[in-house]
């Protein structure tokens, strides 16, 4: 419809355009229309990223997430805390895999890792690939049995892959992706939080780098017990 109005081979100057609209007898709804669809862009354009500020901002995506995931939720947060898994988050996660969606949890903070960190003390890998946890003081991991628990009643829904991570990210199906610096499954407290900031984004391109690098991650149950498998994985700060 504007090809003839907006030809690259023809002056773009503002007022050549309105002086083309002015000859035609539909130019005003023209202009009506191109102002609409500009305006959809621009909206578009906005809402494709959002700065997503404290803890209190990035739980309401996590809530949306499980809300409106209809194929897959990958969620990757260090830590699995009752302070963030409390019931109304076990509910939701419940109606998600009750309607048919995939639930990956990528979890476990690589310095808590026995046999990847030196100091590892907090997570061990059994010979038979079962967790073994001790010395949670603090209850970083106090959500964990709830979780498994869940996972025992949806075993080809649910996943949860020990990942020795400190990235922190979510992905509803290909719909959105949520960064930031949010623990989002271990802190719910909002009172006396520090200072949170993420980015809630549609970009198609970021989206699918999320699900490649959640997908391409090894589940570290697996090669624990494999030393030239962790001497791969381990950083060299380890």
């Amino acid at each position: 419809m504007y090809s003839e109005l907006f030809d690259p081979a023809s002056s773009n100057d503002p007022w050549a355009i309105l002086a083309k609209l002015a000859d035609r007898p539909d130019g005003a709804e023209l202009l009506r229309e191109f102002r609409e669809c500009y305006r959809d862009i621009e909206t578009a354009k906005r809402l494709q990223n959002q700065p997503i500020e404290g803890r209190a901002a990035s739980r309401v995506v996590l809530i949306e997430s499980l809300e409106f995931a209809r194929e897959s939720l990958i969620i990757v947060s260090p830590w699995l805390s009752k302070r963030s898994i409390d019931e109304e988050i076990l509910l939701r996660m419940t109606a998600l895999l009750d309607r048919g969606c995939h639930l990956c949890i990528g979890w476990g903070y690589s310095y808590d890792i026995r046999g990847l960190h030196p100091k590892g003390n907090v997570i061990s890998i059994t010979r038979d690939r079962q967790v073994s946890m001790s010395g949670d003081r603090i209850g970083n991991y106090d959500a964990l049995s709830r979780l498994i628990a869940l996972r025992s009643r949806f075993p080809d829904r649910m996943e949860l892959k020990l990942m020795g991570t400190h990235e922190k990210y979510l992905v509803c199906d290909r719909q959105f992706a949520l960064l930031g610096s949010h623990n989002i499954l271990s802190s719910g407290d909002t009172l006396y939080a520090p200072r949170e900031m993420g980015v809630k984004t549609m970009d198609a391109g970021i989206i699918e780098t999320f699900r490649e690098n959640y997908g391409n991650a090894p589940d570290l149950r697996h090669v624990l017990h494999e030393p030239e498998k962790v001497a791969a994985i381990a950083s060299p700060i380890f």
